[in-house]
């Protein structure tokens, strides 16, 4: 005959077992994640240190460029910035037209400028209690383009020619290295990011990556 209390027992087990091979998933998983947000975390504290010293460049800050998808490099961020409850909801990216292009620069130096671009536009919003952010492609004979807009306070023409200088302060709270560091890094891959705004209407960033050869392209694939 079948021993029911046995069953029960062996089941309780199994469960508790496979309760805490779960529980050590979880833990390793989240170990992991420290470790990858202190290795991250290094490599732009290099990078903006070696700026601040004057001497950046990729390799002083131990980087090496790479081809990389930008369409991927996009959705890493979105899926990787610490949204508050449903603010993602906000971003419009075009990513079912199937666009992408390959550049030469770093995948995690590109979602930190896109970390950037999107808490500045996040905190414009709310400030603004409207809007939303479109991310597009598009592209010419020498450069693609990754361009960011969003559709909230807008920035005042008198600011704008020191929006990429080091220490400018746009925001309370700001450190005001965001968007300096945002130029250095898309000056250091041979590109370059500008801003055009009208205020209470909207802001816009083009950032340019230089096209690459086939060759290179390969190298991605």
């Amino acid at each position: 005959s079948i021993n029911v209390d046995r069953l029960q027992a062996e089941l309780k087990k199994i469960l508790f077992a496979h309760h805490n091979i779960e529980q050590t998933n979880k833990i390793k998983s989240f170990a992991d994640n420290i470790k990858s947000a202190v290795k991250n975390g290094s490599s732009i504290i290099t990078m903006l240190l070696t700026k601040l010293h004057g001497i950046f460049d990729v390799k002083h800050a131990g980087i090496e460029l790479k081809p990389n998808s930008i369409k991927q490099s996009i959705d890493d961020a979105i899926k990787e910035y610490p949204f508050y409850k449903n603010e993602n909801r906000l971003i419009v990216w075009s990513e079912q037209k199937n666009q992408d292009f390959i550049y030469l620069g770093d995948n995690l130096l590109t979602k930190h400028v896109l970390f950037n671009l999107i808490k500045n536009a996040l905190r414009a919003i709310k400030e603004a209690k409207h809007g939303e952010i479109f991310i597009s492609l598009d592209s010419d004979n020498k450069f693609n383009y990754l361009i960011f807009k969003d559709t909230a306070t807008g920035i005042p023409a008198e600011n704008l020619d020191s929006l990429f200088k080091q220490f400018h302060i746009k925001n309370k709270g700001s450190s005001g290295l965001g968007l300096a560091f945002c130029k250095m890094t898309m000056q250091s891959y041979g590109g370059d990011i500008i801003c055009d705004s009208k205020k209470d209407e909207f802001t816009v960033f083009t950032l340019s990556f230089p096209k690459i050869t086939d060759n290179e392209k390969d190298i991605a694939q």
